[in-house]
């Protein structure tokens, strides 16, 4: 997590003339976001794609494939619009925003922001429910949950 924009920078720097996009999630941009004011400080033609859901939602799933439940990782509301502006980059919202916007940021017009809004998909609520059923016959099973466990993976 935190990982993808400062990557996308480094590539960009290796290979400037490559159109470079990075797809973060929200919780990686609250780690590494203001990267952004080192791309457009070096005038790098970057988009960056941010599925924004409130979550962070890597150590959510595996706390729902677990459990069903998620602990301490639902996120603050993030204006990512005021993040653009502060650090001097381009913003835009939503599906219809990607063709307007990487375009331009792949013909070498500056760092820009783009943000999407992404909701639980069937997956992600399947993983819940089944994390769910495991921590009630966890619950049920007590001590005998692990021997289960162990045989149920042979």
């Amino acid at each position: 997590m935190g990982f993808a924009l400062p990557s996308a920078i480094a590539a960009k720097l290796a290979a400037p003339s490559r159109p470079v996009v990075a797809l973060v999630g929200d919780g990686g941009v609250l780690m590494s976001g203001l990267e952004l004011a080192v791309a457009v400080r070096e005038k790098l033609a970057l988009t960056v794609i941010v599925f924004n859901d409130g979550y962070l939602n890597q150590i959510r799933m595996q706390q729902l494939q677990s459990s069903g439940q998620g602990h301490g990782v639902a996120l603050p509301v993030i204006d990512f619009r005021a993040l653009a502006d502060a650090v001097g980059a381009h913003y835009a919202a939503g599906d219809s925003a990607l063709p307007e916007c990487i375009g331009p940021a792949t013909r070498g017009t500056g760092v820009t922001l783009i943000e999407g809004s992404v909701r639980d998909s069937v997956s992600v609520l399947a993983a819940a429910a089944r994390g769910r059923a495991k921590a009630v016959v966890r619950s049920a099973l007590g001590s005998r949950w692990e021997v289960l466990r162990r045989w149920l993976r042979r």
